[in-house]
């Protein structure tokens, strides 16, 4: 197994979360070699069948991934075990398993803020008169914008330069164009 890890990624991230996967699966199975492996145990455990809690469907979607890649390898290294593509087939189960995105599948859905709350309250509440207040508008703006929190944290003053009062205010938006952003 962890021969097939280093030999299939070399980021070191993926590494090690790939063999967790692996691990975790042969742990969940009570199996010690590949052999032990059967379709219907492979399947189940893909979607947590025997777990309290379902498991979402980017999960599902992620154990499948690494676990026929890792069934192809075994195949191609002439180990038997179950084949690749009880996962993979248009006929697999597994195929129901659509990819979701932001916390489609949460408890706490996600919730955004309307126009009016964002640029209303959120950014009337600061009193750009100041330079503590200046310095949290622009980041409550380009945050508004897109910009990921990262990217915000790692501004310096330097990357900044102050605007005129007269001169209109520009934020970026999500394309390469720069739009102007409302004034609370």
């Amino acid at each position: 197994m962890a021969r097939f890890v280093r030999e299939r990624w070399t980021n070191a991230t993926t590494i090690r979360r790939n063999e967790y996967i692996l691990r975790l699966m042969f742990r969940d199975l009570g199996v010690t070699t590949v052999a032990d492996l059967t379709a219907t145990s492979v399947l189940r455990w893909c979607v947590g069948a025997d777990r309290a809690t379902r498991l979402a469907n980017n999960t599902v979607r992620g154990r499948t991934a690494v676990l026929a890649a890792f069934l192809r390898w075994c195949a191609r290294s002439g180990v038997p075990v179950p084949p690749p593509e009880v996962l993979t087939d248009r006929e697999s189960p597994l195929r129901q398993y659509r990819p979701t995105y932001g916390k489609a599948q949460s408890h706490y859905p996600p919730r955004w803020l309307t126009r009016g709350e964002a640029f209303g309250a959120l950014l009337g509440a600061v009193d750009s008169d100041t330079p503590v207040g200046l310095r949290d508008e622009i980041v409550l703006r380009l945050g508004l914008s897109g910009v990921r929190a990262q990217e915000i944290t790692a501004l310096v003053v330097g990357d900044l330069r102050e605007l005129d009062s007269d001169r209109p205010r520009h934020c970026t938006g999500w394309a390469s164009a720069t739009s102007r952003c409302p004034s609370p």
